[in-house]
């Protein structure tokens, strides 16, 4: 099944969108997380796209969307920027399946517009104040000119291999040259490295606090236990506290479990939405002495 890929302009911003699938089931609508695009549902929006139509959206400065000069760079900016494309698509009532910072994203517009969205399956969502950010992050994160300075230096093939593989992917193999170059080619554009610091900065905390506790619209949360950008203990808090939020753990992985264990997030996801599972999602690659959970 090949993808429909479309730019859909909001706001004057250039939007990349993937369009694959059909039926008559509600749409489900992928957002991604920092540093990366819709490449990184190329192991779950197939599978679902066999019973839904699905749409992946690349966040401004990600992808292959526009990368702004000027912009506000806050939750409420990008949820704007995401309703305007489903508007422009028509889509009335959708599912979100979100990671990372596009979870902050999604659950920005399950508070602003909780009858739009049947459901909202978030993958390490970016929630609260990220307690691991430090005091050189907040450092970073409260002058511009350093932190914009920070990222030209800091965002080089190198740096970014070693991050991703310190803290993002629990299975090593799951990185080569092929996806390195997809992650880079988007950074050397004019200004996108200033915007993934602008994006980092969100990241670390979406600015959502106790508006969370609000919650109305179902939500699954999948967390790797492993997890060393987003803390488990922050999806526990919201399970706690709210009654319509969800956890479901995935042991032998982390923040990337989209990548690492796709078949583990596909049986919650699938099972959160009502779906059945999806024929031909394979797991990562599991180390000796490790076991998919299921």
């Amino acid at each position: 099944m090949t993808a429909e890929i479309r730019r859909i302009e909001v706001e004057g911003l250039g939007l990349r969108v993937e369009l694959e699938g059909q039926g008559d089931t509600t749409p489900i609508v992928f957002l991604h997380g920092w540093l990366r695009s819709s490449e990184e549902w190329r192991y779950l929006a197939p599978y679902f796209a066999q019973r839904a139509r699905c749409v992946s959206i690349d966040l401004p400065g990600c992808g292959g969307s526009d990368v702004p000069q000027d912009a506000p760079w806050d939750l409420p900016w990008l949820a704007r920027l995401v309703k305007g494309v489903l508007d422009q698509l028509k889509l009335s009532r959708v599912r979100l399946f979100t990671h990372g910072l596009g979870g902050a994203v999604g659950l920005r517009l399950c508070l602003d517009d909780p009858d739009r969205f049947e459901h909202h399956v978030a993958v390490s969502a970016s929630t609260f104040a990220n307690p691991l950010r430090g005091a050189r992050g907040r450092l970073i994160s409260s002058n511009a000119a350093l932190g914009k300075l920070g990222a030209r230096l800091v965002l080089t093939r190198d740096r970014v291999r070693r991050l991703l593989l310190d803290r993002h992917y629990h299975e090593p193999l799951r990185m080569n040259e092929a996806l390195m170059d997809k992650i880079m080619a988007p950074l050397e554009r004019p200004g996108a490295k200033e915007a993934a610091w602008e994006l980092l900065v969100l990241d670390m905390d979406p600015g959502l606090g106790a508006e969370l506790l609000q919650l109305r619209v179902p939500t699954t949360m999948i967390w790797g236990y492993s997890d060393r950008v987003n803390l488990i203990d922050l999806p526990k808090t919201l399970e706690a506290e709210v009654e319509c939020v969800r956890l479901n753990q995935i042991p032998n992985t982390g923040y990337q479990a989209i990548e690492d264990r796709p078949l583990s997030v596909a049986i919650y996801a699938a099972r959160a939405f009502g779906l059945t599972l999806p024929e031909g999602v394979e797991d990562g690659h599991p180390r000796p002495g490790t076991a998919n959970f299921v």
